[in-house]
């Protein structure tokens, strides 16, 4: 029976209070006792709080370009000691809350005044946030800002004479085009491209590579704009990009054409007759399938020049072709100079 008794204490305690909770206007007069000092603690919380995230520090990276100055006629470049080019460096700030919002990457770059150099290596320079930094934003928000450190912190800076030179292109081609079809010709524009930069490193250039374009099941010619391959970052390129045309044909068909007579090429005197042989030789023309096709022996000239030739002479046979006929082997290549007995018997 005790426990009972017990619970119906709790109950009633609890339903007490409901019946004696205060008023939503009861709470409304309470307030209104003192309601200027609520309203003003309220305030001075709020103003606080604003004070304390105000003051509140905090760390933020920018990245900014660096700059190298040099006297005319000279150029430098900057590495991390490691050799990794450096354009640009990262500032690490120290600024409060509202500092951070005013701050923009564009408000700073980094640079170094090399005027008095000549051509040098400067194994490490070390970066300094008064030398080589400059500000450049909102007047009187510089005071906000605290720069904590620099990365890099050192650079390698190498000073050299500006040169310039012409260079010329070279197409890189990888693959094969299409059974039954070659590559006829490859021509670019511009075929050579003025370049400027340091003189050790232009001296070691002698062209211009294009990317590499893969021709591989081509079976026609192809037009294409293709950008070069990187060089020296120090470099700069009168343009990066050039237009290669890369002529794909037909592959050639050949073709042996016999009989074909040697001709002399000067007149022979009666008493200076002599003969070839062999009187006639072999020709293997190549050229396209068509023009291959139509060809005849009779559009086929071989010669030799017989000036100042005499008996027992070995001649070098000369075979002009059909138009847009190639000569790949003449058989045999060479004619021996031979008296004519029956013209000097009479």
């Amino acid at each position: 029976m005790q426990p009972q008794k017990k619970h119906r204490s709790a109950f009633e305690l609890i339903k007490h209070s409901w019946r004696n909770r205060p008023s939503i206007t009861g709470l409304l007069v309470s307030f209104a006792k003192n309601w200027k000092t609520r309203i003003a603690a309220l305030i001075i919380a709020f103003c606080c709080w604003g004070i304390v995230k105000t003051m509140e520090k905090t760390t933020v990276s920018i990245s900014v370009p660096l700059e190298l100055i040099t006297s005319e006629g000279y150029e430098a470049f900057a590495q991390t000691t490691n050799g990794v080019p450096v354009q640009k460096i990262t500032i690490n700030i120290l600024c409060s809350r509202r500092g951070k919002n005013a701050l923009r990457s564009v408000d700073y770059k980094g640079k170094i005044d090399l005027t008095s150099e000549i051509e040098n290596i400067i194994p490490s320079y070390q970066l300094n946030s008064k030398e080589n930094l400059v500000y450049t934003g909102p007047a009187g928000n510089e005071d906000l800002y605290f720069i904590k450190s620099m990365v890099p912190s050192k650079v390698r800076i190498t000073i050299d004479k500006r040169t310039y030179k012409n260079l010329p292109v070279k197409v890189v081609v990888t693959g094969k085009p299409a059974d039954g079809y070659i590559v006829s010709k490859i021509s670019v524009e511009p075929p050579f491209i003025d370049v400027n930069g340091p003189s050790t490193t232009i001296d070691k250039i002698t062209e211009l590579k294009t990317k590499i374009i893969n021709i591989d099941g081509l079976n026609k010619t192809l037009p294409k704009e293709i950008e070069l391959e990187p060089v020296d970052p120090g470099i700069v390129l009168e343009t990066t990009k050039v237009n290669v045309k890369i002529g794909i044909n037909t592959s050639p068909k050949r073709r042996i054409f016999e009989h074909i007579k040697v001709k002399t090429l000067v007149s022979q005197p009666s008493e200076n007759f002599y003969l070839l042989d062999p009187p006639d030789v072999k020709v293997l023309l190549e050229g396209r399938d068509q023009i291959i096709e139509t060809t005849v022996p009779k559009d086929i000239t071989a010669y030799v020049d017989l000036e100042n030739a005499t008996a027992g002479y070995s001649l070098l046979i000369k075979v002009i072709p059909p138009a847009n006929c190639n000569v790949i082997s003449v058989m045999p290549s060479t004619v021996t100079v031979k008296d004519n007995i029956l013209q000097g018997t009479k």
